[in-house]
């Protein structure tokens, strides 16, 4: 933006009358001096040319006013020649319509970062952008047209008796405004020709959606008026989006899982059905009834699943295992912790593209993993369906894991907000040290418009037990303006309470630790890359590919409660949509009739049972042994057929 100073008489009052100033317009800021000499240091006003209006007499065509309605100022000017009014004119002219565009660029580019996955949802960031641009667009025409009439004005008024010198400045001022109006009036006829495509691309766009929600909403509306037949609560799954990481193989064979049978030594890659051949659903027409209540009341087609249940994206927590053996082996028990924190948050590591939801598991639905190359092997089953409770226990040479997770779950209109409660535990063999701690909270935003991103927040803070030292990393909310988007701090406390050491990072990428008295960063964890075929597979890793796979070397050793038998969970990895819904609703059924018979009450579970944790003083689910042993002899009891999709 161009500098121009100059003299100028400013009107003072009827006793003074004009008095010559001296005037400096610099950055869209205009402010006077009494004299050169004053410049920069004794300045007597200033004036921000973005928010004031030029208007130029209509008799004397020297003098020329500017007004500022917000801040109530109003400045008579005047130039010692009409061509020095012309000039200053045209300058402050420039001057506002560079504030204008360079405002409405800021604004268009802080809109674009609103999204904290980088990306808002087309229609909803052009149509703000196209606004306020034509907006800016339409008010520095009219200020470039008031001037240029004035000029026209002045041109007929003083072309007779001026002299060379003056005509040849307002030619070329009167030149450079008309330039001006033109290169305005062009760029305001592109962004309307925009806006035009726009709108029409968003019609079709609407238009499709509309017959597709159509088509949909008999199959709701049939499910929906089946349910209030039967008179009995709904359930279905909750809206559980919990941790998912990736897969790097370690090596030998573990002791502790040398001679369990059934699992490739090979993994795949992917899955037989990708997630962009699901056909789209309105979300709106299944959540507008759920605003404020509990989802795990709310029946919701298997289009907005992944095939995959609640206990095996639980099982996903293991993905990074091998920073629990880190932690087993270190000797420093300051550093032993942050290995932990660091295992903990690399659950969340891909949830922020993980936006399908997993099917919620059947009362007494069980899952079992074992992964050779990390070591350990992994039981997990349904304990109670209200509220839904799942629980774990994972065991290895070097550690046993446990816990509990139970999602209140709540619709709000705009977001789903997921609160997880129960508390999960480490055990290491060789220290005998219990850890322990929870998940923070989650909230999926953009339900119903825009790009779905996921958000968490809170403190997950690990607790040793033995020694009393914590780890607390702190998951920093999005901001409006994408500030702090997945960022993570926390520390590491001594039992005096004192700071060891910090760490900081994003929940999607890696953490990183530093002394609190200085010294070298240590990296604790990073993300293994995803597949290349991530995306067409529910953002899947390679880790997920292998939690449903269901081979032939595996159907003797399964107990008939596993999730890998579940009909309606193959029939959507298959892509047989239509079999799945069928299959879901019949299970669902089934599983009603079942808890009729019991009174409405939950079953006792058949793995775990529940008691006190004495360190944590909470509800824990405690692991009653034996599943390895039942399997290897293939003696299961006290097992039901609850995956019999033939309606009862």
């Amino acid at each position: 933006m161009a500098k121009i100073d100059g003299y100028l008489y400013k009107w003072t009052n009827y006793a003074s009358g004009y008095r010559k100033r001296y005037w400096v317009l610099e950055d869209g800021i205009l402010s006077y001096y009494r004299s050169a000499s004053d410049y920069p240091l004794a300045s007597r006003g200033t004036l921000n040319i973005r928010y004031a209006k030029l208007t130029m007499d209509s008799v004397d065509r020297q003098r020329f006013t500017i007004m500022d309605n917000e801040n109530n100022i109003r400045l008579h000017l005047k130039a010692d020649s009409f061509a020095e009014s012309v000039r200053w004119t045209v300058a402050l002219t420039n001057a506002k319509e560079e504030l204008l565009r360079d405002s409405t660029a800021v604004d268009i580019a802080s809109d674009s970062n609103t999204n904290p996955n980088d990306e808002i949802e087309e229609s909803a960031s052009f149509s703000l952008m196209e606004s306020q641009n034509i907006t800016q667009l339409i008010q520095a025409s009219n200020a470039q047209i008031e001037v240029h009439e004035s000029f026209v004005s002045s041109l007929i008024d003083y072309l007779d008796g001026m002299n060379a010198k003056d005509c040849q400045e307002i030619s070329k001022h009167f030149k450079e405004s008309t330039d001006n109006l033109l290169k305005i009036f062009r760029e305001t006829l592109y962004s309307f020709e925009l806006r035009e495509i726009y709108w029409k691309n968003r019609c079709d766009k609407e238009t499709e959606n509309k017959i597709v929600f159509e088509n949909s909403l008999e199959v709701l509306a049939a499910q929906n008026l089946k349910f209030e037949e039967e008179k009995e609560e709904t359930e279905e799954d909750v809206f559980y989006d919990f941790p998912q990481v990736s897969e790097e193989l370690g090596p030998e064979d573990k002791i502790l899982i040398k001679n369990i049978p059934g699992y490739p030594s090979v993994w795949r890659t992917e899955i037989p059905f990708k997630s962009s051949d699901v056909p789209p659903l309105s979300l709106w027409g299944v959540l507008k009834k759920a605003i404020g209540k509990d989802l795990t009341k709310l029946p919701v087609p298997v289009n907005f699943c992944e095939p995959i249940s609640m206990l095996q994206r639980l099982c996903e927590d293991m993905e990074y295992a091998e920073l629990l053996d880190k932690a087993s082996d270190c000797h420093n028990p300051l550093l032993r912790i942050q290995y932990i924190a660091a295992f903990a948050v690399s659950s969340y590591s891909s949830t922020d593209n993980r936006t399908t939801k997993p099917f919620n598991p059947l009362l007494g639905e069980t899952y079992e993993f074992v992964n050779v190359h990390k070591g350990f092997k992994y039981i997990s089953e349904q304990v109670m369906h209200h509220p839904p409770v799942s629980a774990c226990y994972c065991e290895s040479d070097n550690y046993i894991f446990w816990g509990e997770v139970n999602v209140i779950t709540k619709f709000w209109g705009k977001s789903l907000e997921l609160v997880p409660t129960g508390v999960t535990h480490l055990l290491l063999k060789k220290t005998k040290e219990h850890f322990s701690w929870k998940k923070v909270k989650t909230c999926v935003n953009n339900i119903i418009i825009g790009k779905v991103w996921i958000d968490h927040y809170g403190e997950l803070t690990v607790t040793n037990h033995k020694n009393k030292e914590t780890c607390t990393v702190k998951f920093i909310p999005t901001g409006w303006r994408s500030k702090n988007a997945k960022k993570i701090e926390g520390v590491v406390q001594k039992k005096n309470g004192n700071i060891a050491y910090v760490l900081t990072g994003y929940w999607h990428q890696y953490l990183k630790s530093k002394a609190a008295d200085g010294g070298a960063e240590i990296l604790l964890w990073a993300k293994n890359p995803l597949p290349n075929n991530s995306e067409d597979f529910y953002h899947f890793t390679r880790f997920t590919f292998e939690l449903n796979r269901f081979e032939k070397e595996m159907e003797p050793f399964l107990i008939l409660t596993d999730s890998r038998r579940r009909p309606d969970q193959r029939a959507m990895e298959m892509g047989k949509l239509d079999l799945a819904n069928d299959c879901k609703s019949n299970l669902e059924h089934n599983q009603r009739n079942r808890r009729k018979k019991q009174g409405g009450d939950d079953k006792k579970s058949r793995w775990f049972y529940k008691d006190i944790e004495e360190d944590t003083g909470e509800v824990q689910w405690i692991y009653v042994g034996g599943y390895w042993e039942s399997r290897e002899n293939q003696e299961w009891t006290d097992v039901c057929r609850i995956f019999d999709s033939e309606k009862e």
